[in-house]
């Protein structure tokens, strides 16, 4: 059980971590365009665009699942060595 609630605890760390870092990165490199906020609004858009899920998002997880199931291993034969 504890080596579950590491795995969780450190998963959990390190995806925290990457989020940080990716919105850090999408806010340094955000340009504003302030000639479109003020164009009139005459047609108004009927749908809403709630964005795409990158398979690339998956694959940084999948990543980060397996860098803290890798560190859970370690530390735990660390302490069994002692």
């Amino acid at each position: 059980m504890k080596k579950y609630i590491f795995y969780l605890a450190s998963f959990m760390l390190l995806y925290f971590i990457f989020q940080l870092g990716s919105g850090l990165l999408l806010t340094m490199f955000y340009t504003p365009d302030f000639t479109a906020a003020y164009y009139p609004s005459t047609n108004n858009i009927q749908e809403v665009n709630f964005g795409n899920v990158l398979p690339l998002q998956f694959v940084f997880i999948l990543i980060i699942a397996s860098i803290s199931f890798i560190l859970t291993e370690r530390v735990f034969k660390l302490k069994s060595r002692v």
